[in-house]
């Protein structure tokens, strides 16, 4: 009986990581590195998902007086007891990672790298954030073929930060045009 509540309780845990990673990108928190949390939530996300179908539930016998429910008893625990909770735990992982492969797929852009290149050698990024560490997993904005609009956060030694960035291609090479970087109020 304790391996159906083990699953449970990794998803749940699996579902905090997340919350964690989506809380530290919003908020551009150094300490709470999205990407640690988010891989933190996919592994326990994946062991909850196997140990659920592992499990085998006992059958109970119908003659056993702890078996005895009105029809209003056994609806509401097939609803709430299965149905509800692994519906919605299952939506809420899924759109977690489509989340972060759109986000992933974002990063392979060539504005995206680009950008990433030149923040990189900025000297005023790197006084406000320090030694450039990491971006964050949520990048939000848009990409056509002569012109891009960024919005991305960036972790360094001393904190994080929000850039939104806007990029015109010249021939052959992407330059960006005009960058805003937002601290987050804690």
């Amino acid at each position: 009986m304790k391996g159906i509540y083990s699953y449970k309780l990794l998803i749940w845990t699996s579902l905090v990581a997340f919350l964690f990673a989506f809380i530290g990108e919003l908020l551009a928190l150094a300490p709470l590195k999205p990407l640690v949390w988010s891989s933190l939530g996919i592994y326990l996300f994946g062991v909850g998902f196997w140990i659920r179908f592992r499990i085998k539930k006992p059958i109970i016998s119908p003659y056993e007086r702890s078996s005895y429910q009105t029809s209003y008893d056994s609806i509401l625990a097939f609803l709430f007891d299965n149905f509800l909770l692994e519906f919605w735990t299952f939506c809420l992982g899924g759109m977690m990672l489509l989340t972060l492969g759109l986000g992933e797929n974002f990063k392979s852009q060539d504005p995206y790298l680009a950008a990433l290149e030149n923040l990189k050698n900025n000297p005023d990024l790197i006084q406000e954030i320090g030694t450039f560490d990491q971006t964050g997993f949520l990048v939000g904005g848009e990409i056509q073929p002569n012109f891009a609009e960024l919005s991305l956060s960036l972790y360094g030694t001393k904190k994080g930060v929000r850039a939104y960035i806007t990029m015109k291609k010249d021939s052959t090479t992407w330059e960006i045009d005009k960058l805003i970087i937002k601290n987050k109020k804690h």
